[in-house]
């Protein structure tokens, strides 16, 4: 999952890349939204240019606060920011608590 998340956010950077599923003008894609999707909607619109200028390094909370959305979580309640902050919290802040390697 780790290897998978990186090389998408990897590819994500390329701007050929971000046109895939590049919803910017569309009305999911207002001023402020990085990324949308609907409730039970399997298709995750990236709001490029906000998408690259206010996720990195965090897209992959982003991308995976959407893809609940898509498998059905709802929204207000719980609110965005709750959704976003217990996402990191379970996939990674654990990761950055590892101590490093001693061998």
């Amino acid at each position: 999952m780790r290897r998978a998340l990186a090389n998408a956010r990897a590819q994500l950077a390329e701007p050929a890349c971000r046109q895939v599923h590049d919803g910017s003008g569309t009305p999911d894609c207002r001023p402020a939204v990085a990324a949308a999707t609907t409730r039970g909607r399997h298709v995750v619109l990236i709001c490029a240019d906000r998408f690259v200028r206010t996720c990195w390094p965090d897209g992959e909370v982003t991308l995976i606060h959407e893809m609940l959305h898509s498998l059905g979580l709802g929204e207000n309640p719980p609110t965005s920011l709750k959704i976003s902050r217990r996402v990191r919290m379970r996939c990674f802040d654990h990761l950055a608590q590892r101590k490093p390697s001693t061998r």
